[in-house]
């Protein structure tokens, strides 16, 4: 699945890396009334801190588990925290 970052405010945002497969984003899946990461980075690299340009729009790849489930993605940036809508997956 294919998430894109759309950074629309006047400046840019800073993000890490190394969350769901590698990526600026973490998917989560709701298990028992409770959100929890899913396929979170096993990287040995040291995590980086990335900057997004204002008005940019960055896509990031990542991969859904078999199975059913429903889920959402969390971005994390500067001090805040956004979510997707949930989806399900059957």
């Amino acid at each position: 699945m294919t998430v894109t970052i759309e950074n629309g405010l006047s400046k840019k945002i800073a993000v890490t890396d190394h969350h769901t497969d590698c990526t600026y984003v973490e998917l989560q899946q709701l298990v028992n009334g409770s959100w929890q990461p899913v396929g979170l980075c096993k990287g040995l690299s040291p995590i980086r801190l990335v900057e997004l340009a204002s008005g940019s729009v960055t896509p990031q790849r990542i991969n859904i588990p078999a199975g059913a489930g429903t889920y959402r993605v969390m971005l994390k940036y500067n001090t805040s925290t956004v979510f997707s809508s949930t989806f399900s997956v059957s």
